[in-house]
């Protein structure tokens, strides 16, 4: 089992604005190995080790990037079929699209594989990568499987609209206002 996929989703946004700044990607090793992520993320509710065993909570990510100076936003998931919910998230996937040019933008969903027609009974956390307005549907990239997915957009908000049983927590997404890339090479301490 990868309980790392939360970090692995932080990785895969702060690749794609490395990219953007003609940056060479992070390999895995770096990013889980970097200082300022292990501070960030040793203060938060349990140590960065206990993650590699038992993953991370919605909230848990999202201690994360406060720490880490991510400019950001939560949204938690509570009724499958809420059409003002599905609404919304919409509303932001076309929102991150539109305005992110330079990678600085993005969003991970927290959602239950099985319910998307992966095999795995495991809640998950990956980044979307596009918006295909025409067919509703998000581009869903595995961070586990390193699989691409097109998932129509209710179907990914039922996904993230389930209980994490072991959190007694719903599921959502966050979306990423702004990425600072700067705060892994020592530019910016991690603060609580």
């Amino acid at each position: 089992i990868n309980t790392t996929c939360g970090l692995a989703s932080m990785l895969m946004l702060v690749n794609a604005q490395r990219r953007q700044r003609d940056l060479i990607p992070w390999t895995e090793y770096e990013f889980l190995s970097n200082k300022a992520l292990i501070d960030a993320t040793d203060n938060i509710n349990h140590s960065f080790s206990r993650i590699f065993k038992i993953g991370m909570t919605l909230q848990q990510l999202c201690q994360t990037m406060h720490a880490l100076q991510w400019k950001h936003s939560t949204m938690v998931c509570q009724r499958q079929n809420d059409q003002e919910g599905i609404n919304e998230f919409r509303s932001k996937i076309k929102k991150v699209f539109s305005h992110s040019k330079n990678g600085s933008k993005g969003i991970i969903v927290n959602y239950y594989m099985r319910s998307i027609g992966q095999p795995f009974d495991f809640g998950h956390h990956s980044p979307i990568a596009a918006y295909h307005e025409r067919s509703d549907r998000v581009l869903l990239i595995d961070c586990w499987e390193g699989r691409k997915y097109w998932v129509t957009l209710k179907v990914m908000y039922d996904a993230m609209a389930t209980m994490d049983k072991d959190a007694d927590q719903h599921r959502g997404y966050i979306v990423v206002h702004d990425i600072d890339i700067n705060c892994f090479s020592g530019h910016c301490p991690a603060k609580l």
